[in-house]
């Protein structure tokens, strides 16, 4: 064999030997581990030349959000609820038509004795009293004319609507300047049980006449139940 032919051959010999080892660490080339039968070397990774396992590398960081989605569909419109139970109507209007004689100190309850509206029959001139017919929160409005039998114009009196006996609310009136009749009104709204009782009550530091007059009433009317 000549020189040239002998290299020509060598160069073939390196190059099988080069694909060889190549194909050596292809997975499906790997040969059997002389150490581990059931597993494999590809001599880069021979594992059973392992080390021990690592510690676990750091959490990376969070991503960024990502975009808000749609907004979903509007869902159905809820069934509409039971309506609810009616107020009774339940209302008074009753208006002084007798004059009434006032003596000091006392405290006195006004009579009012022609009723013009008693829906529910909760006011009784008997009594000159409403009674409750049902639970529920309730709206009254009072008023009296007073003239005081001094003729002058020193008026000191006191109005008031009360619940069960106990003044709820007053008006206290310091008229200087009237000559004759004064005019007093208080007005209030009040929750109540069935059954309670409201009344209008006058007191002054004068005698004199609680008297007739469109000024003169007491009212009533259920709001709510």
């Amino acid at each position: 064999m000549d020189k040239l032919n002998r290299k020509i051959l060598l160069k073939k010999l390196l190059l099988a030997i080069l694909i060889n080892s190549v194909e050596g660490f292809k997975e499906e080339n790997r040969k059997p581990c002389k150490k581990h039968r059931k597993k494999y070397c590809n001599k880069l990774h021979c594992k059973c030349c392992y080390g021990p396992q690592g510690a676990t590398g750091a959490t990376g960081a969070t991503g960024n959000t990502g975009a808000t989605g749609n907004t979903g569909a509007t869902g159905n419109t809820g069934a509409t609820g039971n309506t609810g139970a009616n107020a009774p109507s339940i209302n008074f209007l009753a208006q002084k038509s007798i004059n009434q004689t006032y003596t000091t100190p006392t405290i006195v309850r006004i009579s009012y004795e022609t009723i013009m509206v008693n829906n529910g029959g909760g006011y009784s001139i008997a009594t000159n009293i409403f009674t409750a017919p049902v639970t529920g929160f309730y709206l009254f409005t009072a008023g009296v004319g007073f003239s005081s039998s001094s003729g002058g114009p020193q008026v000191n009196a006191r109005l008031s609507i009360r619940v069960n006996g106990v003044p709820f609310v007053s008006s206290t009136e310091f008229d200087n300047t009237v000559i004759g009749t004064s005019t007093f009104n208080v007005a209030t709204a009040v929750p109540l049980v069935a059954g309670s009782q409201v009344d209008v009550s006058f007191n002054s530091v004068q005698n004199g006449n609680l008297v007739i007059g469109q000024t003169s009433f007491f009212s009533g009317s259920l709001l709510s139940v």
